[in-house]
């Protein structure tokens, strides 16, 4: 369009109209429901039970949880550390400094 001496408006996309977004609702299992899942999960996929304890009891997400290697678990100390995250399948780097954590461990 350009080589044609077309003027373009400023933001080319303006007038595109963008679908509606809902927002999410937020769930928090109770306590029985965090069991429960975790039970299932066992039946199906048992190696993955531990990401529903983790996820539940420490706060950590699915990309966090699936990053997490021994060499960040302290258990003389008691502590997680999260350091990196898996992203499709790949290691990647946590998005912000604060996304670094040390997680105190309730299994010492």
């Amino acid at each position: 369009m350009i080589d044609a001496d077309v003027l373009l408006p400023a933001n080319v996309v303006a007038r595109i109209e963008l679908p509606e977004i809902e927002d999410e609702d937020e769930v928090a299992l109770s306590p029985e429901e965090v069991v429960s899942l975790a039970d299932a999960m066992r039946e199906i996929e048992p190696r993955l039970e531990i990401t529903v304890w983790l996820a539940a009891c420490a706060g950590l997400r699915k990309g966090e949880v699936s990053g997490l290697k021994r060499s960040a678990v302290d258990w003389e100390a008691g502590l997680l550390y999260i350091r990196e995250q898996r992203q499709r399948g790949r290691a990647a780097k946590l998005k912000t400094k604060a996304s670094y954590a040390r997680c105190p461990s309730t299994a010492s």
